[in-house]
């Protein structure tokens, strides 16, 4: 009968080392798909991080650029209309608008006279 007990008893302690190397293996495994991951999330970061780089280096390049390359007919105004464009595109239409329509002294410009110099 001793023999019958001892054999139980081993079965069981191998049984818990067996469980122990299952769960040992498993956390192993677990932890290397954590790690993998975590990895992955930096790889992203990083990707993330150069693809901002570049385009703040490409906005900082596009604002270098002379307003005057944007219209495609730039070129073919007259120096009046150039002016108007340049001031509409560096300050915005409300300065445009107020440049056409104010002289160089600062009194208003009549509505023919705008005309006359901006068609």
């Amino acid at each position: 009968m001793g023999n019958i007990c001892c054999s139980i008893e081993q079965k069981n302690n191998d049984t818990e080392e067996e469980q122990e190397d299952a769960f040992k293996k498993h956390d192993s495994e677990l932890q290397k798909i954590i790690d993998q991951e975590q990895e992955e999330d930096e790889k992203k970061q990083v990707i993330r991080s150069r693809y901002y780089q570049f385009d703040v280096i490409s906005q900082q390049e596009a604002e270098k650029e002379s307003p005057r390359n944007t219209y495609m007919f730039y070129n073919s105004m007259d120096d009046n209309n150039k002016k108007a464009m340049d001031i509409f595109q560096n300050e915005g239409t409300d300065a445009a608008v107020k440049h056409m329509t104010t002289n160089s002294d600062g009194k208003p410009r009549s509505y023919a006279e705008m005309r006359s110099l901006y068609g």
